[in-house]
């Protein structure tokens, strides 16, 4: 999946998907300990739902000019992704 999301990053845009990469680095030379040795993401973190049903947020930690990217796997009966800015559902 880190590949899959980062081979979409660099595509969609190049200049963030080096920044994470590079961001990633330095952190990991800082914190060895801290962080897996194998983390390949240009993301610094991922979240994973399964089968649940998640309030409205925000990710308050974004910029309008970074992505965040939404993967959907598997079978989803009647999944939605409802954008309540913009009043949109997907499904």
């Amino acid at each position: 999946m880190e590949r899959l999301a980062n081979a979409i990053l660099g595509i969609i845009h190049p200049d963030l998907h080096q920044a994470g990469l590079a961001a990633n680095v330095a952190y990991k030379d800082c914190m060895a300990s801290c962080q897996p040795s194998n983390w390949t993401s240009a993301y610094s973190g991922m979240d994973v739902i399964v089968n649940r049903i998640t309030p409205p947020h925000r990710d308050a930690g974004g910029t309008s000019s970074s992505y965040d990217l939404l993967i959907s796997l598997g079978k989803g009966y009647k999944a939605k992704l409802c954008v309540t800015d913009i009043g949109a559902q997907f499904t």
